[in-house]
């Protein structure tokens, strides 16, 4: 799969040149170019132009930037999907055939090439943020390359790419209210013929599920038990389940929630979870959060902020 997603990004790139020009030189001065999250520190020699197969386009005399946007979402639309892809294994692959350079969350190297008969010398640089991944070449004609190859670089490295930042949207679910983003759609799963209700992200997955006190009576949960008991009982569960001795619930702020990591033989892949515990009239509520482990430290903050905007309705 992620062969395919390689492949899928190059056939992109060779599509990106088509109306592509230089412009006329002008009075150089620094200048910066805003689009969406991202920013480049340039110089007024460029201007802004049609972005032809590009998201974003600028170009000068001698230089042009060219930057493609590929949301996560949209990764369906070519075959595949945003779980299937590691910007690590991606930039891993690249160094393969490559001499990849990392400049802080920028990846970069350079590349000779030929479109329609025209030499071209490109620092070709790769990054991402919460919401997309992006691909942007600084590029100038080959007979260029020794001269303007640091200004190229330079370029490249003044690129910043914020994280989108998404509107709080409320969702509902046996009685218990959450607030996420509007990145997150609901979903239905269907599980051994059982449907369950998921909120979804190309970035991470809510499901909320509700243990009704009628049910819990056996486990010696009743009315009078405490969230941090109930909270020891799925623990214990998911202990016996995952093969996991060292799951320890936090306590913070009157919420109950742990974390772990777990690795899927079957996709090969580990998953970073949230399981968060609250009351409510007539039973106890378990909210799982979870997303790929090698993006724990940016989902582990958001699930905070999720499980803490968490109500309880009709209590």
């Amino acid at each position: 799969m992620k062969k395919k997603i390689l492949f899928i990004i190059l056939f992109l790139m060779s599509l990106l040149y088509t109306g592509c020009s230089f412009k006329e030189k002008k009075e150089i001065t620094e200048k910066i170019f805003e689009k969406d999250e991202f920013k480049i520190t340039l110089t007024s020699e460029f201007e802004e132009d049609d972005p032809g197969n590009y998201t974003y386009f600028f170009s000068s005399d001698n230089i042009m930037v060219g930057v493609l946007k590929l949301d996560f979402n949209e990764f369906e639309s070519y075959g595949t999907s945003y779980e299937d892809f590691s910007l690590e294994e991606f930039i891993n692959e690249l160094k393969e055939t490559n001499k990849v350079e990392k400049y802080n969350n920028l990846y970069y190297y350079p590349i000779d090439r030929t479109i329609k008969y025209l030499d071209l010398f490109d620092i070709h640089v790769i990054t991402a943020n919460n919401n997309s991944l992006y691909e942007i070449d600084v590029e100038t004609k080959y007979i260029n390359k020794d001269r303007l190859e640091e200004t190229l670089i330079k370029y490249a490295k003044s690129i910043e790419v914020k994280d989108k930042v998404f509107d709080k949207k409320v969702f509902k679910d046996n009685g218990l209210e959450i607030t996420l983003t509007d990145e997150f759609e609901e979903k239905t799963l269907d599980l051994d013929g059982v449907s369950i209700k998921s909120f979804d992200s190309p970035r991470a997955s809510v499901v909320i599920n509700k243990d009704p006190l009628t049910y819990l009576k056996q486990y010696n949960i009743t009315s009078k038990s405490t969230v941090k008991e109930y909270a020891n009982y799925i623990t214990k569960l998911n202990e016996k389940r995952d093969g996991k001795k060292d799951i320890k619930v936090n306590e913070k702020d009157d919420l109950y929630y742990y974390t772990y990591d777990y690795y899927d033989k079957d996709d090969k892949t580990s998953y970073f979870y949230m399981n968060a515990f609250f009351k409510g009239k007539d039973g106890f509520y378990v909210i799982n959060l979870f997303g790929k482990s090698n993006q724990r430290e940016v989902l582990e903050k958001e699930f905070l902020e999720y499980i803490k905007s968490v109500k309880i309705l009709n209590n």
